[in-house]
This record gives C-alpha cells, sequence and structure tokens, in this order.
C-alpha cells in the first residue's frame, strides 16, 4: 500500500467515527450540495484534511477555559467527491451514506431549467439521506 493509500484508510476511519455526510439545500431550496465534515479536538487532524483534499477548516472556541478547542473540517461538491472516492474502499460504518453522496454528485446537471422529475431524485436523496443519518437503533 502506498504512502496515500495508508493516509485514505486512516481518513476513512476517522470518518467512520468522527465524520458526517449530508445533502445541503442550495439558495433554490429545489436542489442540494454534498457536504462532509469532521469534528475533533486535534488541530493537526483538521488541518492534514484540509492539505490533502481540500476544503474548509473552521475553529469552535470554548468560553469554558476547561473545554479544548474544537476544530471543523469540511468539504462540499467537488472536494467531498473527491474525498468520498479516495476513502470509500476503506470506509464501513458510513460507506451506505457515501455511495449515496456520490450518487447525488454524478446526479448532478448544471443549469436551473431541469425537468421536475430531476428535483423530484434530488428531493427523494435527501430524504433516504436523512433517514440513514438518524439517530439511535434501527
Amino acid at each position: 500500500m502506498d504512502e496515500q493509500n495508508i493516509y485514505d484508510a486512516y481518513f476513512a476511519g476517522i470518518f467512520d467515527g468522527e465524520g458526517s455526510v449530508t445533502l445541503v439545500p442550495k439558495p433554490n431550496h429545489k436542489t442540494y450540495d454534498v457536504r462532509v465534515q469532521v469534528i475533533n479536538t486535534s488541530e493537526w487532524l483538521c488541518y492534514q484534511l484540509y492539505q490533502r483534499y481540500g476544503g474548509w477548516v473552521g475553529i469552535h472556541r470554548r468560553s469554558n477555559d476547561r473545554c479544548k478547542e474544537v476544530y471543523h473540517w469540511y468539504a462540499a461538491c467537488n472536494s467531498a467527491k473527491e474525498f468520498l472516492n479516495r476513502i470509500l474502499p476503506f470506509c464501513f460504518l458510513k460507506r451506505p451514506q457515501a455511495e449515496l453522496a456520490l450518487r447525488v454528485c454524478s446526479h448532478k446537471r448544471k443549469g436551473r431549467n431541469q425537468p421536475q422529475e430531476y428535483f423530484d431524485l434530488e428531493r427523494d436523496f435527501k430524504e433516504l439521506m436523512t433517514q440513514m443519518n438518524k439517530r439511535g437503533v434501527s
């Protein structure tokens, strides 16, 4: 296994435990963008994700001095697609969500003038992702 595959496998494990994939509504509220994120107290981890896969890093500073800062790495659209494609072979827990997110990415078309079936499928993708991401016992 080459070095990049080792990192992809490592970050797939982090993503399975600490990450999420969601569909975020675009301003028109008819279509959605894929967003992946990892939230952790390790600055190094979030910046490694950023350097290797793109996206953004944000910091949430706690008002309580006893709590660590929390780092958020997130990627959307093409960066999210690249990340998911690279980690998919190593994902276990969130593989179904990752596969659905990649289906959403491959479904995307440019332009606003799409048939109603296009928007219906986007809504169906969103409902399925919401169901997959529910907490608790299935």
